[in-house]
């Protein structure tokens, strides 16, 4: 027997090198697919001017679900790119509120020009512009910052006094435009901080608005007169005038080409044309015209008006929700907000909100 181990002990010798234990298997972790980011629930923001909140609408549900105070005499509202950030002007106050649309609370105030009215972001998100009516400028905000950092004027040689109403910021971020009520489009180099031209000569305008492929402007406005300069006349005893017919209400909105500089159309619309909207693909624009209480659809192929909309009294604001399903328009006399259905041309709903409601931003 001993010698049959050392036999077997000798073989295993010459058999060469020893044979390496091995170890058990390693078990290979399963992968697992990240976790969808659920999207945002769509919600629109309402400014209410008459009692300094701002009334949130959940989308899905058509009802208020918060009410958030701002400062004094709030006009306007612009939500950031991302969705994270609602940003409120305060034309009393001077300021721009900043909501965090997670918790609808106000997180900061920014300083600002005098009244500022519209509000818009450049599509980085990190850039916002604020139209400052009385100081006749446009602010310049970093919102990563949380501050002001340059103050461009809208004024000219002719004009000390341009009033600053609406403002946009091109698709690319290059350019910003600022409507003037004293009649002109200020064309705005953010990067050199000034303004490097101007155009068209309509008094009156309140908003500008562009189209997603950045060639067309659309300008909308009121007229020569307010409803706020007629001294309390009542505008069915008017006509189409204000105070008289040296001041037309306007009932046209104008589409200017910004590669050429032309205008192309002259679209008759309902009376006082103050805010304009365009669908996500730009096929429709929707006008709210605050004289005569109505929302026009517009073809922008042909440039014609599809469909005259009856929404509340005195409509000042609207919004197109992202997937363009849905126009929500602000009634300001009538604390209400209208919900219309962008393929029937239909009012679905209507929803109390606040006090005077004016600017609205859909999420």
């Amino acid at each position: 027997m001993v010698a049959l181990i050392a036999a077997l002990g000798l073989a295993a010798c010459e058999g060469g090198e020893e044979a390496t234990p091995t170890s058990p298997p390693t078990a290979t972790a399963t992968s697992v697919p990240p976790t969808a980011t659920p999207a945002p629930k769509p919600l629109v923001y309402v400014v209410n001017e008459d009692d300094n909140t701002v009334s949130v609408i959940d989308v899905n549900m058509q009802m208020v679900i918060a009410t958030i105070a701002v400062e004094s005499w709030p006009h306007y509202v612009a939500i950031a790119p991302n969705g994270t950030k609602a940003y409120v002007t305060n034309g009393e106050s001077g300021t721009v509120s900043v909501i965090d649309t997670a918790t609808n609370t106000v997180v900061s105030s920014i300083p600002v020009g005098m009244d500022p009215t519209e509000i818009a972001i450049a599509p980085d998100g990190r850039t916002a512009y604020t139209a400052n009516f009385d100081s006749s400028d446009v602010s310049v905000i970093d919102l990563g910052m949380g501050m002001l950092t340059a103050t461009i004027s809208t004024t000219t040689e002719m004009e000390s006094m341009t009033n600053a109403q609406g403002v946009a910021v091109s698709p690319d971020g290059t350019t910003v435009y600022a409507a003037n009520k004293s009649g002109h489009v200020s064309v705005i180099d953010p990067h050199q901080g000034m303004v490097t031209s101007t155009f068209h000569n309509a008094p009156g305008l309140t908003n500008v608005t562009i189209s997603p492929d950045g060639r067309l402007i659309y300008l909308g406005g009121h007229g020569a007169m307010e409803m706020g300069d007629m001294g309390g006349m009542d505008m069915g005893d008017m006509g189409d005038t204000a105070m008289g017919d040296a001041h037309p209400m306007n009932k046209d909105i104008w589409v200017v080409d910004l590669n050429t500089g032309e205008l192309v159309a002259t679209v008759s619309t309902g009376v006082m044309p103050v805010d304009i909207a365009l669908s996500p693909n730009g096929s429709r624009a929707y006008v709210l015209c605050h004289g005569s209480d109505e929302l026009w659809v517009i073809d922008t192929a042909g440039m014609e008006a599809t469909a005259t909309i009856k929404v509340g009294d005195n409509p000042f604001g609207l919004a197109v929700t992202p997937d363009g399903s849905r126009v929500y328009v602000a009634n300001k006399n009538d604390n209400t907000v209208s919900v219309i259905d962008a393929g029937t041309n239909r009012v679905i709903a209507t929803i109390p909100v606040g006090k005077g409601p004016r600017g609205l931003a859909a999420r």
